[in-house]
């Protein structure tokens, strides 16, 4: 009996020191998406977002870099919210952001996150209306295809540029190395272009559409 008493008092104090545990561990391996090469000097950011109590809204709670390789590990404070929210940037990369709910995440083992990191470029319309004066002119450019689940990325669609003397610029970023195809009109000529373009990392082509 005595026997009993002392392994149950052991499993209970062990099942609450476990349950007490006050932090989460965020690990992974981050790779170029096109390369699959590893990338160091991420910056991996973690917020808390909650809506309730003293801590509502969004918090940093956890901050971490890239090992050359490009593994990571962040360690942070186990607060009970609804969610985090994890993000990773570099400079020539889109910013990667993963949503976690806080019921999802483990305290007993590390919370998994692999990321494919894009490179990012960026094409940039110069658009001129030098020909004509008449107020109901419109230039036209539709986006056949490009990326778009990305942060200020343009999705695909018609986008319409109306008036004389139109003298203006729109930039859509892509991810480097896919092309950005495109069809444009000029309403009153008419004229019409098809095009595409192929923007490497970290670099923004100007294209200019003089009408």
């Amino acid at each position: 009996m005595k026997l009993f008493t002392i392994l149950f008092v052991a499993l209970l104090f062990w099942g609450c020191n476990k349950n007490s545990t006050a932090t989460f561990t965020i690990k992974g391996q981050i790779n170029d998406s096109k390369t699959g090469i590893g990338q160091g000097n991420v910056t991996i950011k973690v917020y808390e977002i909650a809506s309730f109590g003293s801590n509502s809204g969004s918090n940093l709670v956890g901050t971490g870099s890239s090992n050359a390789d490009g593994s990571y590990e962040v360690v942070f404070d186990r607060n009970l919210v609804e969610s985090y929210t994890i993000t990773y940037s570099k400079e020539g990369y889109f910013t990667e952001e993963f949503e976690r709910n806080f019921d999802d995440m483990r305290t007993d083992e590390d919370n998994i996150i692999d990321v494919a990191h894009r490179p990012v470029g960026w094409i940039r319309f110069i658009i001129q209306n030098i020909g004509q004066t008449d107020p109901g002119d419109q230039i036209k450019i539709y986006k056949e295809s490009g990326s778009e689940l990305c942060p200020n990325c343009c999705p695909d669609g018609f986008y319409y540029f109306d008036g004389a003397n139109v003298d203006t610029t729109w930039t859509c970023p892509n991810v480097a190395t896919e092309y950005f195809v495109f069809h444009y009109w000029d309403l009153l000529l008419p004229s019409y272009t098809y095009d595409s373009v192929q923007i490497q990392q970290n670099d923004t082509i100007d294209y200019l559409i003089q009408y």
